[in-house]
Order: structure tokens, then C-alpha cells, then sequence
């Protein structure tokens, strides 16, 4: 919705009910709808969308006027979930003539509330430009949508993010990554660390296949006096103990 032709003359002034036609016919637009990733409201649904807008004092609203008198379009900011948020809407017949970059930066100097964010879909280039001139830059992205911000005092704090998959395993790889790093942290503290290292350099044990009540399999055993005797001849004697060193 935006071009780098010169922006001519517009004035920002109080919404008045005779122009809630024309921003009818402008939501209507099959581009504009396109563009903007968000469906028309039937003329029903569209007198009670702004009917609502218009009786909440947390809203401001001004149509964008131009030299001549035509409406251009309208452009708000409103709290949602936490934030504040602006957009606009542009007449697609006055596309590439500046109006929106124009009307945005002078909306911004009316509406102060900082960080000030906004949403548009991501096939939205135009917009995302008109943000960009306007001092807005990247946050975030949604699942369906970009945020951008003005003025953030702390970037990625946009409360009503909606993670990406990618970011969630991001962030779940990143949690049992930091777990696990705590984990042998700990082990060290706990073993010392030469016995950590040589325990992982040496021991080469895997897990048994024996079970308690299995037999023992017949070895040849060294005694405590040095006698060499075969663990089977052990067998129905009396109790054995075996007694195994450790790899230190």
C-alpha cells in the first residue's frame, strides 16, 4: 500500500457517520481484503463493528482526508491483550501515492503510547514497508502473521505471541539441553572431577543380562589367599561372596 512517490497533502480529522459508507466500500475490496489476510464484514456486521469502536474511549480513530476532500481510508490504535496496536486501511485507488506512509507518521505524533505494535500478514510487504519508514521494526512472527514495534523498551515481550512450532522445539531443546548440562554439572561436583573423567573414558560396562534368581555362570574366581577355584564348585556349598574393585 505504499510506493516511494512523493506523499501529497492529508489531514487527520475526527470520523464523522457520513464517511462509515465510503470505509464500507473500501473494506470490501477484493485486493485490499487480500493484502490485508482479513475478511470484509457485511453491512451489518460492519455498522456494529464500529458502532463498538466508536463507544470505547480506549480507541482513537481518524479518518485520513486528503486535499480535495476524499476520504482515503482511517487509521487507529486500540489495546489488545496487553498492548497497544495500531493499523489502517487504505482506498486501493489511492495505492502508491504515499497516503499511508503520510498518515502513519502523522497518527504517530497524536498517539504516544510506546512500545505501539502492529500486526499484518506476511505477504504484506507494502505494509511492512510503511511500518519500516515509520521508525517500526521486527518483533515477532505468529503462526499466521509478523509483529512489529515502535519504541520497545524489550524486544520479543509481546504478550500475545502465538509460537511457531520451530520456536517451541527451539525452546523445549533449549530447556532439556540446559537440564541436561545441570545434570553433569552436578555429577562432577559430586564425583570429583578425575573420577567423572575416567569413568567416562573407561568404563566400557553394559547392562547385564542376569536377573536376581538366575544362576551364576561358572568363572574361574581368585580367593583372598591367592587360591584359584572355579565358582561352580562353589555351588550347593556354603554362601559365597564375591567382592569386585572399582576401575580406580
Amino acid at each position: 500500500m505504499s510506493s516511494d512517490a512523493p506523499a501529497e497533502t492529508i489531514v487527520l480529522r475526527e470520523l464523522r457517520d457520513e464517511d462509515l459508507p465510503i470505509l464500507y466500500e473500501h473494506q470490501r475490496d477484493p485486493e485490499s481484503v487480500k493484502m490485508a489476510d482479513f475478511p470484509p464484514r457485511d453491512l451489518e456486521g460492519f455498522h456494529a463493528h464500529w458502532a463498538k469502536v466508536r463507544a470505547n474511549p480506549v480507541n482513537m480513530f481518524r479518518t485520513i482526508e486528503l486535499a480535495d476532500g476524499t476520504v482515503a481510508g482511517t487509521v487507529l490504535s486500540f489495546p489488545r491483550d496487553g498492548v497497544r496496536e495500531v493499523g489502517y486501511w487504505i482506498d486501493r485507488a489511492l495505492w502508491g501515492r504515499g497516503i499511508a506512509s503520510k498518515a502513519l507518521a502523522a497518527y504517530l505524533e497524536l498517539e504516544r503510547t510506546r512500545p505501539l505494535y502492529a500486526g499484518l500478514a506476511r505477504h504484506n510487504a507494502a505494509s511492512r514497508r510503511v511500518l519500516e519508514k515509520c521508525g517500526f521494526r521486527f518483533d515477532h512472527e505468529t503462526e499466521t502473521d509478523l509483529i512489529l514495534v515502535l519504541d520497545a523498551r524489550s524486544a520479543g515481550a509481546y504478550p500475545r505471541s502465538v509460537m511457531t512450532t520451530k520456536k517451541k522445539l527451539w525452546i523445549v531443546a533449549g530447556v532439556v539441553g540446559g537440564l541436561a548440562l545441570a545434570a553433569g554439572i552436578a555429577m562432577v561436583v559430586m564425583m570429583g572431577p578425575r573420577n567423572a573423567i575416567g569413568m567416562l573414558l573407561y568404563d566400557q560396562r553394559e547392562e547385564g543380562r542376569f536377573k536376581v534368581g538366575d544362576k551364576a555362570p561358572d568363572v574361574a574366581l581368585v580367593t583372598l589367599d591367592g587360591t584359584a577355584v572355579q565358582l561352580a564348585s562353589r555351588f550347593g556349598a556354603r554362601p559365597t561372596v564375591l567382592i569386585f574393585g572399582s576401575f580406580t
